[in-house]
């Protein structure tokens, strides 16, 4: 299932290197970067959907009429 910890670690950091001294490079990928956006923009719509339930029951228990609503706008 899984190669030989030899073959790998002679394949990633060459042979006769330490751990310190690795050949490979992290990166900031494409996949990194869409990961990042999805995660924000699904905070966003969590926070949107909650606001929006949150002024939606606002509007129906609140028993003002226009005029009385307007007036708390407008002093």
């Amino acid at each position: 299932m899984f190669p030989p910890h030899g073959l790998y670690f002679d394949r990633e950091f060459g042979e006769g290197s330490s751990l310190g001294e690795s050949t490979t490079k992290m990166a900031f990928t494409f996949a990194a970067f869409c990961y990042l956006l999805a995660l924000i923009l699904v905070a966003f719509c969590i926070f949107f959907a909650i606001f929006s339930i949150i002024s939606i029951d606002e509007l129906k228990t609140d028993y003002k009429n226009p005029i009385e609503q307007c007036n708390s706008l407008n002093p």
